[in-house]
């Protein structure tokens, strides 16, 4: 089992990877769109010294507070997931099934029956997440 941790998992997201994959898992065009315009156009300033800095435009991340978030993160996240475990080589849940992980947010915990398969797991898991902008925070991973 590997305890993987995410640096800023929810606030690295790329935008564009969010659309993707609601595309990828037959979320309508016109549902798509609707988010999108949720996140289009969206800035922050930085306060320091009393003084704003110019706006700066958002383009990774989800909406802090949003109830839209948990769920967009979940079905990158998820994705992600399902495409790094291509193969059959989690831990035995059924005759016909494997259980690959166990995640919960950007809790996640990689499960395999053999040393030799749990090695493979983190390199390609590393792969499809980065893909979406989620960066894996070594010192933390287990």
């Amino acid at each position: 089992m590997i305890f993987v941790d995410f640096k800023r998992a929810f606030d690295s997201l790329k935008h564009t990877a969010i659309w993707q994959t609601l595309a990828e898992r037959g979320v309508p065009t016109k549902l798509v769109n609707i988010i999108k315009e949720l996140y289009n156009n969206s800035t922050f300033q930085v306060i320091h010294r009393n003084r704003k800095s110019e706006s700066i435009p958002v383009i990774n991340g989800v909406k802090q507070g949003c109830v839209l978030s948990p769920l967009l993160f979940n079905i990158v996240s998820d994705t992600a997931l399902s495409k790094a475990n291509d193969t059959q080589r989690g831990i035995r849940w059924t005759l016909t099934v494997r259980l690959e992980d166990l995640d919960y947010a950007d809790d996640i915990r990689l499960l395999a029956h053999t040393f030799n398969f749990i090695r493979t797991k983190p390199q390609r898991f590393h792969h499809e997440t980065a893909k979406v902008g989620m960066k894996i925070y070594i010192s933390k991973t287990k």
